[in-house]
């Protein structure tokens, strides 16, 4: 599930980025200027509607969204909250 998630990511990024993207699992996403902050701003939207996660002001660092391998575990470490949440009730 884990590689499904990077997937789907890299394509979310190949998707909004302009720029030619030669190797998405060492570029820097925001120093490495791939995505603007308008389109961190669609990324953001683009994971929340995707993974049915919701993100909090806490999530939103430079550190959790500057490489691939951080976003997927923010994002899994969401569904999965999400999900212990839901057997909760």
């Amino acid at each position: 599930m884990n590689k499904n998630i990077k997937n789907e990511i890299i394509r979310l990024i190949k998707n909004l980025s302009n720029k030619k993207i030669k190797d998405l699992k060492t570029n820097q996403l925001i120093v490495g200027d791939l995505l603007d902050s308008f389109d961190m701003i669609k990324f953001i939207s683009a994971l929340e509607e995707k993974f049915k996660v919701k993100f909090n002001t806490k999530d939103l660092s430079i550190y959790n969204f500057e490489k691939i391998d951080r976003i997927t575990k923010l994002v899994r470490s969401k569904m999965k909250w999400i999900l212990e949440k839901s057997l909760e009730n």
